[in-house]
């Protein structure tokens, strides 16, 4: 009985190191296909209404968004891809410059916010009750200055 248990275990974390790897590999398709997108076009809002779609078109990102402010953080243009009919509610909270933490921090921080449990640590977002069991990244990204 002991033995079976102990092939029963090493079996799930094969699986659960296949499925990792797996979901790894799904990230770096969406991420090499980002970098096309951006070698191939020179239409800034073309790139921005075409990544969220790309990375998540992979399913290596549960849902991808993109967010251009102008220097007084109003928003200029708004894209996602997986936001299961939150698109909108997600864009006029943005408009009204109710920024989620995670937005926040990756401004002020100017580097990788990651959160391990969004509903916990991004409470303020109405996107964070659709990350159950996942992990939310944001990050700043700058173009002259």
């Amino acid at each position: 009985m002991k033995g079976e248990d102990t092939s029963s275990k090493l079996i799930q974390q094969l699986q659960e190191t296949l499925d990792r790897e797996r979901h790894f590999k799904r990230v770096l398709e969406g991420v090499r296909n980002v970098n096309q997108l951006i070698t191939k076009t020179t239409d800034s809002m073309e790139l921005i209404q075409r990544a969220p779609e790309i990375l998540s078109a992979s399913m290596g990102y549960y849902n991808a968004w993109i967010v251009l402010f102008d220097e007084n953080m109003k928003v200029i243009a708004f894209a996602s891809s997986g936001l299961e009919g939150n698109h909108n509610r997600f864009s006029k909270q943005l408009e009204e410059g109710k920024l989620p933490d995670c937005i926040k921090k990756a401004v002020r921080q100017k580097k990788l916010i990651i959160q391990n449990d969004p509903p916990v640590q991004c409470p303020d977002c109405l996107l964070s009750g659709k990350y159950h069991e996942r992990a939310g990244l944001c990050h700043l990204i700058e173009y002259n200055e």
